[in-house]
């Protein structure tokens, strides 16, 4: 697919040094926004509904569990590198 940009996922734990590659179709972008010097968010077109397990108080105040219904998309964080592959593959000259 010539549609697909392919970049490396952050790894939050810095103790696990495997490289771990993702892609997003370029044409679902929405935006895109520096987050850090020379580092990128991209925002998609991809609305979609997550439940997840919480606890809220019933009307008698006791605690329950419960589900929470929400909308969201996808945010992609970009590294240096990355970013400026992105930048140079989108431009408007």
């Amino acid at each position: 697919m010539r549609n697909q940009f392919f970049y490396t996922i952050i790894n939050e734990d810095p103790k696990d040094l495997r490289v771990i590659r993702g892609s997003f179709n370029v044409e679902k972008i929405v935006r895109s926004a520096e987050y850090e010097p020379d580092k990128m968010v991209v925002l998609l077109d991809d609305f979609h509904v997550e439940t997840k397990n919480s606890f809220a108080p019933n009307s008698k105040g006791k605690i329950i569990p419960t589900k929470i219904t929400e909308t969201t998309s996808s945010q992609i964080f970009l590294n240096e590198a990355d970013t400026l592959r992105f930048i140079e593959m989108t431009q408007v000259a």
